[in-house]
């Protein structure tokens, strides 16, 4: 038996995790760091943050999956957390008490860039999340149109 065939364990990555990257806010190229922020709902969500101005490098904003993470023996849970809003209110919409929310953004990041940051957002469900999503932004990326199309059908008044 060679040594490839039993290759030593590759050690999970438990320190900062840093790199140069252009900034798409800064407009030049920063110091950038993977961080995690926790939704309402204890999903942790991962990204490269600009330690210069502190705030995400990508528009639209993207979430790195968590098995591409473990894929290179990252812990997820030893990255710095910038937010944590779990127990930050319930679900917006009339009638929903679930307390485990997301931070909606009410313009679209895919549509509106960096300007999202500048309009309003509401704390909703994982489910009324996906459902406006669905209903409103399906072409946005991620959107589960399964959602709305199920919520549709529920929904539909049928007239004569």
């Amino acid at each position: 038996m060679t040594n490839s065939d039993n290759p030593e364990p590759h050690p999970t990555i438990t320190g900062p995790v840093k790199k140069q990257m252009p900034c798409h806010y800064c407009k030049h190229e920063v110091t950038a760091q993977l961080v995690s922020t926790i939704a309402a709902n204890g999903v942790s969500h991962v990204y490269w943050y600009c330690l210069e101005e502190r705030h995400r490098t990508e528009i639209p904003a993207r979430n790195i999956p968590h098995d591409k993470l473990k894929e290179y023996y990252i812990d997820i849970d030893r990255l710095p957390v910038v937010s944590d809003n779990r127990g930050s209110g319930i679900c917006s919409v009339w009638g929903c008490d679930n307390p485990a929310v997301e931070n909606h953004h009410m313009a679209p990041r895919h549509i509106f860039g960096d300007e999202a940051d500048k309009w309003p957002g509401a704390p909703l469900c994982k489910y009324h999340h996906e459902l406006w999503h669905s209903l409103v932004t399906p072409d946005m990326p991620g959107a589960n149109k399964k959602v709305g199309e199920e919520w549709k059908l529920n929904h539909t008044q049928v007239t004569k």
